[in-house]
């Protein structure tokens, strides 16, 4: 369920946004018809439903559960799908297992067992070794330090955020680009 006692914290320390937030669990197009698809969790694009029967989905990687649940609160408002992990040794297995359905991962820089640059390091040699397109690799970090922002690409990152995030903007960066991507593979179907 994903009202908790500290999904009511969560609510008071992200502001009236998050307030607001109902996820149907048919979500409805502008078209007024009901979607139902992988999970009744997660919706399509109107512009890719008609090409694309997968919701975008993203693997998020955090160890710290708050910011894990915030970012998947708007990740779903916004129609997807999530696998949440907590260390970065899991969103490698993940993203090996998931790969094709997956259309970004979110790896914060500093959990336990791997880091996020280090996980990000094996996604990429994995993608490498079995020839795989590139997933976009978010690093998500509490250093701001312009070294920081260059080590993570260095790692094979796409983009670096820094906490606290403006998880409004955050979000809909992640899925504007995502179904972006998925309209320009449907359309280049044709």
């Amino acid at each position: 369920s994903t009202q908790s006692t500290w999904g009511l914290r969560t609510l008071e320390h992200l502001g009236e946004e998050v307030r607001e937030l109902h996820i149907p669990l048919f979500p409805v197009l502008p078209s007024g018809k009901t979607l139902v698809t992988e999970t009744t969790k997660s919706s399509m694009h109107p512009e890719v439903g008609k090409q694309e029967s997968r919701a975008v989905c993203f693997l998020i990687a955090d160890d710290d559960p708050f910011s894990a649940k915030a970012l998947e609160a708007f990740l779903l408002r916004k129609g997807c799908h999530c696998i949440l992990v907590s260390d970065g040794e899991a969103a490698v297995t993940e993203a090996r297992a998931n790969h094709q359905r997956l259309d970004g991962i979110i790896l914060d820089c500093e959990m336990p067992l791997l880091s996020g640059m280090d996980a990000a390091r094996e996604i990429r040699a994995f993608e490498a070794d079995h020839h795989l397109p590139p997933l976009p690799i978010y690093g998500v970090s509490g250093n701001a330090a312009p070294e920081d922002e260059q080590s993570s690409l260095e790692a094979g990152m796409t983009k670096y955020f820094t906490k606290p995030l403006n998880y409004p903007s955050f979000a809909r960066e992640l899925v504007d680009r995502a179904y972006s991507t998925k309209l320009q593979i449907s359309l280049s179907k044709f």
